[in-house]
């Protein structure tokens, strides 16, 4: 029963990251599991078995998480697309004011202003890539796939960021909502030259994920 717990409580962390405007570990923190995952990351490069082990329940969770806020968002975004978006900025603007809140300090550090530094850069970065350069198939089309991975990640570790609502700023949500429709297609279909050839595009957004997870994870554990 516990570990059925555990997976409930690691899918509304999944459906959190993907949701635009929740942030999944903000859903962790609520449900008292994120310094859990984030012992578990810290510990990876040192013993990645055992990490996993003592976290399985939450990693089958967010995965499960994912594949429902996937089908969710990819299905009701074709039926209704602007009824849809103009939820997901309900769902952006509501989580103003909590974000406010936790953002509030009379003390800032130097990693308070490198991460507004990295965060502005990436912005204007993101603003002057013309969309042809992102075309599938293209150089370029690799990179932003495994950057999904990594701002993904990066929401389930800082409490507060939405990844999705990262990737909407930057123009590159709906590139995840095709990639992801490209793979669910190919599987069904039974076509597995087409499964072969989505699975570069998965395994690259996978090693974002993890790479994204793996790094942040460490940073978070020292900070707090």
């Amino acid at each position: 029963m516990k570990n059925i717990i555990k997976i409930i409580k690691g899918s509304l962390v999944g459906m959190g990251s993907i949701l635009p405007g929740i942030s999944g570990s903000m859903v962790a923190t609520i449900l008292k599991i994120y310094q859990d995952l984030i012992t578990a990351l810290n510990n990876f490069t040192k013993n990645p078995i055992k990490a996993v082990l003592s976290v399985w329940q939450y990693i089958v969770g967010v995965i499960l998480g994912y594949i429902i806020g996937f089908f969710f968002i990819s299905t009701f975004l074709n039926l209704a697309p602007l009824p849809f978006t103009l939820l997901f900025i309900g769902f952006i603007l509501g989580a103003v004011p909590s974000l406010k809140k936790e953002t509030e300090t009379d003390h800032y550090h130097w990693h308070h202003f490198l991460v507004l530094g990295i965060a502005m850069v990436s912005m204007v970065g993101f603003m002057f890539i013309q969309e042809s350069s992102a075309a599938s198939g293209s150089g370029f089309y690799y990179f932003v796939v495994f950057m999904i991975g990594v701002i993904t990640a990066i929401s389930l570790i800082i409490p507060g960021l939405s990844g999705a609502t990262m990737l909407m700023a930057f123009g590159y949500f709906q590139t995840l909502i095709t990639l992801g429709d490209d793979i669910v297609a190919a599987i069904i279909s039974l076509d597995f030259s087409q499964v072969a050839a989505q699975l570069p595009m998965l395994l690259l957004l996978v090693l974002g994920v993890l790479v994204g997870m793996i790094v942040m994870g460490k940073v978070m554990f020292q900070l707090l």
